[in-house]
């Protein structure tokens, strides 16, 4: 069966996905690879417009470079950068060595195992108006951290209570959350590459 080219974004005449990307790769087969699935997913974190999406955008303005728009170049990227851990799923990531970066390009963006960017990866903030990993007690009128874990591979929960402020009770769940963080990517040590292991050990837990 001849595969359709304008379907899969095989020509950068014929179809240009979100109106900006293409793909000049050669290879026809690409459509079903890691690679093409990497970057269809990174295209869809930019432009998808679908709640999923723009939920996990959380109002940034996250942009690609000109350069990764073209799937030829991603992938060329991909294969020289790509690596693993075992059989655990990798990802991409654009803000691990920089927080507070939101471009996918080349010299920002890392693979790390599916499992340390989970941890990473800030959960959606609750309705109230408190710190992240923070609750209040109104019968004590105090504040409480509740930092999650897996310890000996089962789902532990680390919470401390008795804090006056919400601040006094972020600063220790950041300092619960930053020492499992380290914790787990000494786990890794030897497995991740060097500038990956030195962002997670230096990984600041914010508000």
């Amino acid at each position: 069966m001849q595969l359709d080219e304008n379907l899969w974004g095989l020509s950068e005449e014929k179809h240009k996905k979100y109106n900006v990307a293409y793909n000049t790769c050669t290879d026809k087969k690409v459509y079903n690879s890691k690679e093409y699935h990497a970057w269809s997913y990174m295209l869809r974190m930019v432009y998808e417009d679908n709640d999923r999406f723009t939920n996990k955008r959380k109002d940034k303005s996250i942009t690609i470079c000109d350069e990764w728009l073209d799937f030829a170049n991603f992938n060329d990227w991909f294969n020289e950068n790509y690596y693993t851990v075992g059989d655990e799923p990798m990802d991409l990531c654009r803000n691990l060595l920089n927080q507070d970066n939101e471009h996918f390009c080349p010299d920002e963006c890392v693979f790390a195992p599916r499992r340390i960017l989970q941890l990473v990866t800030p959960k959606n903030l609750s309705k109230s108006s408190l710190p992240r990993g923070v609750g209040y007690r109104e019968i004590s009128n105090t504040y409480y951290s509740t930092c999650y874990i897996q310890k000996d591979g089962r789902p532990t929960t680390i919470r401390r209570s008795g804090f006056k402020t919400a601040e006094e009770a972020f600063e220790q769940y950041k300092k619960d959350k930053e020492e499992y963080i380290r914790s787990v990517a000494k786990q890794y040590s030897g497995k991740l590459p060097r500038n990956v292991y030195r962002a997670l050990m230096k990984y600041e837990v914010r508000p």
